[in-house]
């Protein structure tokens, strides 16, 4: 099995990612900042899904427990969370 890098989700991420700089920028008046915001926002997330599914693809077949990925999924949270907490808050 292989990840799947292009989906629905995709899709959805990318909607999800415009309405927010959309609403957090008050409409259409910073409409390209907030595309570039979007743009990148996606390529990091579609990035961060990619990993945790190679991950989760070969913790599944080599047959390791599940405590181990939800290790590795609790921590490359919280190193999403601190990278976008300081790069959103300037």
């Amino acid at each position: 099995m292989t990840p799947m890098v292009f989906s629905l989700y995709d899709a959805l991420v990318f909607v999800h990612h415009l309405t927010l700089f959309l609403v957090e920028s008050v409409g259409f008046t910073l409409f390209w900042y907030s595309m570039l915001k979007t743009i990148t926002s996606l390529l990091f997330t579609i990035t961060i899904i990619v990993v945790l599914q190679y991950l989760y693809l070969n913790a599944v077949e080599h047959e390791r427990g599940k405590k181990e990925i939800f290790q590795v999924v609790f921590v490359l949270v919280g190193i999403i969370f601190l990278v976008k907490l300081f790069v959103c808050s300037k």
